[in-house]
C-alpha cells in the first residue's frame, strides 16, 4: 500500500460501532467463558486427538471435517444474523478481520501451506493443542512451546518478510475490496447462506455416512463403544463423546458472544504472538521500534482476549474429560521432535498467512474474506499431500482411531 493509499484510508470515516471499544472486564470474562466451552467441545468431539487430526489428512478419519464444516455453517448463521440485526457491528468486525497487508499467494497460500504441514507433523492445530494439554496428551506442551517459538521467529523476521513476501502479489489489506461479495458485486447474505447450507449439509451427511460411534473409540482401556457412553454415565455432560458435527455447530455459535462482548471474531493463533511479544518488555527501545508487529501484539484487550480464550480451553477440556472419567487421556502423542517442529511450523505459517484454522476457517470464510479462502485451501491441500506422503513412506506413521475399534 502506497503512502497516498494509506493517507486516503486514514481519512475515511470509521464505520459506526468501530470506534466503540469493548469493555475490558466484559471482554476478558466473555473470552474466559468461551474458552471453557471451546475446550469442552473439543474434548467431547475428540477432534483434539493427534490421530484424528492426522487421520483426516489421509481420509481415514472424518471427525475433524465434521466439526470444521459444522463450525463454518453455524458461523455463517451467526454472521447473517449480525449483518441483519446489527449491521454496524458486523461491518466493524468484518473490516477489523485483517488490518495487516498480506499477499494472497505469497502470504496466504504459502502461510496456509506451512500451517497445514505443521498440523500433520504435530497432529494438532494452534487451537487444538491447548485441549491436548488439558487432557494430558504426551508432548502437547512441547507443541505449544514450538508454537510460541514459531510466532516469535515470525515476529523477528517480519520486517524482512514484509517487502519480500507479505506485500508481494495481490493484496489483502483490510478493506472492503478484500471480500468475495464486494468483488462480485453481490449481496453478502445470499452468498453466506449458500456457504452455510453447503457446509452444514456436508457435516450432517458425513455424520450419517460415517457415524461417530463407529468411527471413534474413546481413549480408554479397555475400549468402550461411544453408543453406550451416555447411558453408562447418566448425563449428557458426562457422556464420553458428542457427535463432532454438533460440537462444530455449537462452536460456531460462539461468534455471537465474540462479536457482542469482544467486537471480534473467533481465532486463536494471535494468542501465541501476544505471548511471544512479551519478550520486548526486556528489550531496548530500539527493538520495540523495529519489531512493530511484535510490539503491537503484546498489549491491549484486542491481543489478550485470545490468551484468556485458549488458556481457559485447557481447563475446559480437563473439566469435560473429568466428568466423563477419561482423564488423563490414553490418546497417543507424537514424539518430541515432531511436536516441536510441527508446533513451530503451525504458528509460523499461521502468522505468515494472517490466521489459523479457526481464524481463517471458522471466521474468515463465513466473512467471505478472499485471503481466508486461499489460506484454507492451501492449508488442507498441503496437509493432504504431506499426510499421504508420510503415510506412504511410513514416516511418523498415522494410526487412525478407527483402527482401534
Amino acid at each position: 500500500m502506497s503512502a497516498e493509499e494509506q493517507q486516503l484510508k486514514a481519512e475515511q470515516p470509521e464505520p459506526e460501532g468501530a470506534a466503540q471499544k469493548p469493555n475490558t472486564i466484559l471482554a476478558l470474562t466473555a473470552s474466559a467463558v468461551m474458552g471453557l466451552w471451546f475446550g469442552f467441545l473439543f474434548e467431547k468431539s475428540h477432534v483434539y486427538e493427534p490421530q484424528a487430526i492426522r487421520g483426516q489428512f489421509n481420509f481415514e478419519v472424518w471427525i475433524m471435517m465434521k466439526m470444521f464444516m459444522g463450525a463454518v455453517s453455524a458461523s455463517c448463521v451467526a454472521f447473517i444474523g449480525l449483518k441483519t440485526l446489527a449491521p454496524a457491528r458486523f461491518d466493524a468486525v468484518r473490516l477489523g478481520f485483517h488490518p495487516a497487508q498480506r499477499g494472497l499467494l505469497a502470504g496466504g497460500a504459502v502461510g496456509g501451506a506451512i500451517l497445514g504441514t505443521g498440523m500433520v507433523v504435530a497432529g494438532a492445530c494452534p487451537g487444538m493443542v491447548l485441549p491436548q494439554v488439558g487432557t494430558g496428551v504426551p508432548n502437547a506442551l512441547l507443541t505449544t512451546l514450538g508454537g510460541v517459538i514459531g510466532a516469535l521467529a515470525f515476529g523477528l523476521l517480519e520486517p524482512t518478510l514484509r517487502p519480500a513476501l507479505l506485500e508481494k502479489g495481490a493484496q489483502c489489506s483490510g478493506s472492503e475490496t478484500d471480500f468475495i461479495d464486494v468483488k462480485l458485486g453481490k449481496p453478502y447474505v445470499p452468498l453466506c447462506l449458500l456457504l452455510g447450507l453447503m457446509c452444514g449439509g456436508l457435516a450432517v451427511l458425513l455424520e450419517i455416512l460415517v457415524p461417530y460411534e463407529d468411527e471413534l473409540c474413546v481413549s480408554l482401556n479397555p475400549c468402550v463403544r461411544l453408543s453406550n457412553s451416555t447411558a453408562e454415565n447418566g448425563t449428557l455432560f458426562a457422556a464420553r463423546a458428542w457427535p463432532p458435527a454438533l460440537c462444530g455447530f455449537l462452536l460456531g455459535a460462539m461468534q455471537i458472544p465474540a462479536a457482542a462482548f469482544i467486537h471480534d471474531s473467533l481465532g486463536s493463533s494471535s494468542s501465541y504472538q501476544c505471548v511471544a511479544g512479551q519478550c520486548l518488555l526486556v528489550a531496548p527501545a530500539a527493538a520495540q521500534s523495529r519489531f512493530t508487529y511484535l510490539d503491537k501484539s503484546r498489549k491491549g484487550v484486542g491481543s489478550w482476549w485470545q490468551v484468556f480464550y485458549v488458556g481457559c480451553a485447557v481447563l475446559g477440556s480437563w473439566l469435560s474429560a473429568t466428568l466423563s472419567d477419561t482423564v488423563p487421556t490414553t490418546a497417543e502423542g507424537v514424539p518430541v521432535a515432531p511436536a516441536l517442529i510441527g508446533g513451530f511450523l503451525m504458528l509460523f505459517g499461521s502468522r505468515l498467512g494472517g490466521g489459523c484454522t479457526s481464524g481463517h476457517g471458522i471466521s474468515g470464510m463465513p466473512l467471505l474474506n478472499s485471503l481466508s479462502i486461499v489460506a484454507v485451501c492451501a492449508m488442507f491441500g498441503a496437509g493432504i499431500v504431506v499426510g499421504l506422503i508420510m503415510d506412504a513412506c511410513n514416516v511418523l506413521e498415522i494410526t487412525p482411531l478407527a483402527g482401534r475399534l
